[in-house]
C-alpha cells in the first residue's frame, strides 16, 4: 500500500493555524528548518505554522510543506537569472516545469544537464598533475640517487618526477559531485537519471569519489566561490552557476522507503539582495560607480561594534552612498525607526551623507537628520503593486537613475 503525505501549502510570511504535526515532524521543523518556519503551540501536537522568507518545498516523511512566492513566477525567474548569472539561458522557464511546480527541483536538474552537455560538446577541461614514480623510460626530471638504489635491487626502472594531463580538476570535481548528489533522488521525467549517469561517466571517470563529505553543500559552495574564472574554463561558467544554485537551495532530506525527495528552499531576502546588487552593478558601471556587497566595518574604535551594510556605492573620487535592502513592506513606525537607526550607524562609520533603505514595497519618504549632514531616503521597489517582470525591470532602471542624481 502506498503511503501518502499530508500537504500543507502557504505563501511566504503567511500563517496557517492549528495544524496537527506529529512529534517527529515537529522535531525536524524545529531542529533543521527553524530558519524556514516559526511554530507556536496551539494544543496537543497542534501548532500555528508561520512561513518566513524562504520559498520552495520541505519534504518530511509524513508531511510535504509547499511555500509559494507572493510575486509572479516570471519575476522570480528574472531575479534568479540575474543573481546567478543565468541570463543567457536558451529556453524559458515554462518549458522546464518552473511555473507549474516551483518547489520541485526537477527544473534545476534539467537545466544543469543541458549545460553539462553543452560543456562536453566544447571540450572537457584538463590540467596537469605532478607525479613521482618509477617508469620504464626517462620522463620529466630524473632522480638519479633513487634510480641508482633501485638498480642495485635489479629493478631497472627510472625514478622520475613529471607532469601528467588529467581531467581530475576542480571544475570537473564540482560537476561530478553535483551529478552524484542529483542521482540520489527520483524524478518525474524518466530520462533524467539516465542522463545523469551518462554525464557522470564523462565528468567523474577520473574523479576521486571517496570524499567523505561528498554531499556536503557547504563544501561545494565554498569550492565554487573560490574557483577562478579565466579563458581556460569560461565555457564552464553557466554550468558551475547552475551547480551553485543547486547546492544553495537543496538539502538531502528524509526519505520514504527507497525513494529520496528534494527539499528546495530559496531565501528571498538573499535573492532580493543579489538581484538588486547585480542589476545596480550593470546600470551604474557606465558612470564609474562601484557596487560593493557586504563590507565589514566597525562603529567603535579598536574594531568594536561590527556592522555590515548590505551594499556600498562608491564613485571614483571616493564618495559613498550606503544602501540597505529590505525584502519587506514598509509598515509600522517601530520597525521603520529601528531601520533608520541602523542606517545612521552605517552613515556614521562610513562618513557618507546619503543612506537608502530600499524596501520591497510601501510609501516613500526622505528624512534630513537634525544636527548632522545625513539624509536617509526610504525608497520602494513597488512590488506590492502586483507589477509584472517588465515593470519591475523598468523600476530598477528608474532607481539607478535616481541614485546617480544623488551625486
Amino acid at each position: 500500500m502506498m503511503n501518502t503525505k499530508t500537504v500543507i501549502s502557504l505563501k511566504e510570511y503567511e500563517q496557517v493555524q492549528d495544524v496537527y504535526l506529529p512529534p517527529q515532524t515537529t522535531r525536524i521543523l524545529k531542529n533543521d528548518y527553524s530558519h524556514v518556519f516559526h511554530l507556536s503551540p496551539s494544543g496537543l501536537d497542534h501548532y500555528h505554522l508561520t512561513a518566513k522568507s524562504m520559498i520552495g518545498l520541505v519534504n518530511c516523511e509524513d508531511h510535504l510543506f509547499q511555500i509559494e512566492p507572493k510575486m509572479k513566477t516570471p519575476i522570480i525567474w528574472d531575479w534568479l537569472a540575474v543573481a546567478y548569472d543565468l541570463k543567457s539561458l536558451e529556453w524559458d522557464w515554462s518549458r522546464v516545469g518552473f511555473a507549474s511546480s516551483f518547489g520541485d527541483m526537477e527544473w534545476v536538474v534539467k537545466s544543469f544537464i543541458k549545460e553539462c552537455q553543452r560543456i562536453y560538446s566544447r571540450g572537457i577541461k584538463k590540467g596537469n598533475v605532478q607525479k613521482e614514480e618509477p617508469i620504464a623510460a626517462v620522463r620529466g626530471s630524473l632522480n638519479a640517487t633513487q634510480t641508482f638504489h633501485r638498480w642495485l635491487k635489479y629493478d631497472y626502472r627510472f625514478e622520475c618526477r613529471f607532469d601528467e594531463l588529467t581531467e581530475d580538476v576542480n571544475e570537473n570535481r564540482i560537476i561530478a559531485a553535483t551529478l552524484s548528489a542529483m542521482l540520489v533522488h527520483s524524478y518525474h521525467d524518466s530520462n533524467i537519471r539516465g542522463d545523469l549517469r551518462s554525464l557522470l561517466q564523462i565528468y567523474g571517470k577520473e574523479i576521486n569519489q571517496s570524499i567523505s563529505n561528498l554531499f556536503d553543500p557547504s563544501l561545494w559552495i565554498r569550492e565554487i566561490q573560490q574557483l577562478p574564472l579565466n579563458r581556460t574554463n569560461a565555457h564552464y561558467h553557466r554550468g558551475i552557476q547552475w551547480a551553485f544554485l543547486y547546492w544553495k537551495t537543496t538539502s538531502l532530506d528524509f526519505s520514504l522507503g527507497h525513494v529520496q525527495s528534494h527539499s528546495f528552499l530559496l531565501d528571498m531576502n538573499e535573492l532580493f539582495e543579489l538581484y538588486i546588487s547585480k542589476r545596480l552593478t550593470t546600470e551604474l558601471r557606465p558612470y564609474g560607480i562601484q557596487v560593493i556587497q557586504q563590507k565589514y566595518d566597525y562603529l567603535a574604535e579598536m574594531g568594536r561594534i561590527r556592522i555590515i551594510p548590505d551594499v556600498l556605492l562608491k564613485t571614483p573620487s571616493g564618495r559613498e552612498i550606503v544602501l540597505d535592502l529590505k525584502y519587506i513592506l514598509k509598515r509600522d513606525a517601530a520597525s521603520i525607526n529601528s531601520n533608520i537607526f541602523q542606517m545612521l550607524a552605517y552613515l556614521t562609520a562610513r562618513k557618507a551623507k546619503h543612506g537608502i533603505l530600499l524596501y520591497a514595497g510601501g510609501k516613500e519618504r526622505t528624512d534630513h537628520i537634525k544636527n548632522s549632514n545625513f539624509t536617509v531616503h526610504q525608497w520602494s521597489m513597488e512590488l506590492d503593486k502586483e507589477n509584472g517582470a517588465e515593470l519591475v525591470e523598468a523600476r530598477m532602471k528608474e532607481l539607478a537613475e535616481r541614485l546617480v542624481k544623488l551625486w
